[in-house]
């Protein structure tokens, strides 16, 4: 007895030392799956293997020891997390002192995470602690002090959960987002790609007709518009979603996009979720469709125009433009291309047609400008609708009630840590700005919750605080599929209402954006909007 009680101090020490010598000074989150096998699978095993091999009072004395060791690491971090944290004097739930764990029901079951958060700050002010290491901002400030480019705050283990690949979003190190960037900027600036959009917009304008006057479901229709249009702008080669049936990698996709939601918990969940033996084989599968997808670019004659022709001229002239990326960065890269880039743009889209529905004297408006533009048998072109202010009014109220990011990026103090917006954040803290609650604090816009085009036009006095508005985040990381996004926006609904009326199915009308499909939009890192219904009338000749 002496002797186990002796080991068990021993391990108990042992758990505390590895906490505070190890643990608490470096990041682990990339290392997930690695901890995981060392703490929890080989122990298992092993102790199960020796229950068929050894006398289980002997199987118990190795245990105990083992178990004291966690125990220690445990009551260490807790222990140091509620009473000794650098954050301990920021107000916030007192669960989120100890653990991710409390945000499991809105983040992971219900993807409510922004409307937590959003909350949590009315009811505990501007910096809230939401997570151990983690604090929540509602302050139009911090925008630029964390994003901005002479920020010193840096991405964390947030951006591990490819590790050891990296796409542009997930890049860690300056230097290589920096070089990558310029290729990708290369291909999003380009403007050969009008065309291709507007043969786009003219085929989701012949499926509505051919449909007219039925129930469409909405963000599906919206989803293959967009994937046709990043196709392009990836590859030179559209999916033909809207020709046809839908690529079963979208299907895959859409599977998939729920575990995104471990991300906002706890980066190093998602990590190891991914790795699971079901999800890592689903994994592995669309990866291989995109490597599939690469070589078959690289096949192709003609290397001008798209983001993978930059790639792969890049990798053939053996230029450092790309940094030292692998063939499976550009695997990576091109999955946030086709995905990202679809799924945000579908979003807004889906939100600007919900609020067009619910408001037809804005739709009536807003055709008036657009038939001033592009009137007269005037071609549709993204030049004439660049002045059309109500026009931009509508797509940035649609980014401001449902931006593309709801909860925001995460960024990392440095060394020596930041005082933003007035308070110094200890070093090494997690920081992020949520972007829904700062679109809809009454502080930055006067009837936050009220979709306005004209705040943006005629009303600016319903802008309080312009640089509260950040659908595309600002900075060197921010988005650089904004101009191409910006093209598909205008074109599309431009096609919409010069075409249609829109409304709602009988008795199939949600109160409010955030009462569609029962939960209003969902937060899955990006925003996604649940199905519903829209009918497409044919505009009356006038």
């Amino acid at each position: 007895m002496t002797y186990s009680l002796t080991a068990c101090l021993l391990a108990f020490s042992a758990g505390v030392s590895a906490h505070l010598g190890i643990f608490i000074k470096n990041d682990w989150d990339r290392h997930a799956v690695t901890l995981f096998h060392v703490f929890i699978a080989a122990p298992v095993l092993g102790f199960g293997l020796a229950i068929f091999l050894v006398d289980w009072v002997y199987l118990l004395q190795a245990a105990v020891p083992l178990l004291s060791f966690d125990s220690g690491l445990c009551l260490s971090i807790l222990t140091y997390r509620h009473f000794f944290h650098a954050l301990g004097r920021f107000p916030g739930p007192r669960r989120a002192r100890l653990s991710s764990i409390w945000a499991v029901p809105d983040a992971v079951i219900k993807a409510q995470w922004h409307l937590r958060v959003n909350r949590l700050h009315g009811e505990y002010g501007d910096f809230v602690r939401i997570k151990p290491n983690e604090i929540s901002i509602n302050n139009p400030e911090a925008i630029k002090e964390i994003h901005d480019i002479h920020t010193k705050c840096t991405k964390g283990p947030f951006y591990d959960v490819n590790y050891p690949h990296q796409s542009l979003q997930m890049a860690r190190k300056k230097a290589y987002h920096s070089k990558r960037r310029r290729l990708w900027d290369r291909a999003f600036t380009s403007r050969g790609y009008e065309p291709h959009v507007l043969e786009h917009c003219q085929s989701f304008l012949d499926l509505v007709l051919y449909q007219r006057g039925t129930a469409l479901e909405v963000t599906n229709l919206l989803s293959r518009f967009t994937w046709d249009s990043m196709g392009i702008l990836v590859s030179g080669r559209s999916f033909n979603m809207l020709h046809g049936t839908p690529h079963e990698v979208l299907d895959q996709v859409r599977k998939y996009a729920p575990i995104a939601r471990l991300l906002l918990w706890a980066p190093w969940v998602m990590i190891l979720t991914r790795n699971l033996p079901i999800l890592e084989r689903q994994t592995a599968s669309l990866m291989e469709w995109y490597t599939q997808y690469i070589e078959e670019r690289k096949k192709q004659a003609d290397l001008s125009h798209d983001l993978l022709s930059y790639f792969i001229q890049d990798s053939l002239s053996g230029s450092s433009h790309a940094g030292k990326g692998t063939d499976q960065d550009l695997v990576f890269d091109t999955e946030l291309a086709v995905v990202a880039g679809s799924d945000t743009t579908a979003t807004t889209l889906s939100c600007a047609l919900f609020f067009l529905a619910k408001n037809p004297n804005i739709v009536k408006e807003l055709r008036g400008e657009i038939d001033a533009a592009v009137g007269g048998g005037k071609p549709l072109s993204h030049s004439a609708l660049l002045g059309c202010q109500y026009l931009e009014g509508c797509i940035n109220e649609s980014l401001r009630l449902c931006p593309p990011t709801p909860s925001g990026l995460p960024r990392e103090t440095g060394s020596q840590g930041a005082i933003i917006a007035g308070t110094y954040i200890p070093p090494r803290s997690t920081v992020s700005v949520p972007v829904y609650t700062v679109h809809r604090d009454p502080r930055n816009f006067q009837d936050p919750e009220q979709f306005i085009p004209k705040r943006w036009s005629s009303r600016p006095d319903l802008i309080i605080r312009r640089e509260a508005f950040v659908p595309f985040s600002i900075g060197p990381y921010s988005c650089v599929g904004k101009p191409f996004a910006m093209m598909e926006l205008r074109l599309l609904l431009a096609t919409i209402v010069k075409n249609f009326n829109l409304e709602f199915p009988p008795g199939d009308e949600p109160d409010s954006l955030d009462r569609i499909g029962g939960t209003g939009p969902q937060d899955c890192f990006v925003a996604r909007i649940p199905s519903f219904h829209l009918i497409f009338k044919a505009r009356a000749k006038e």
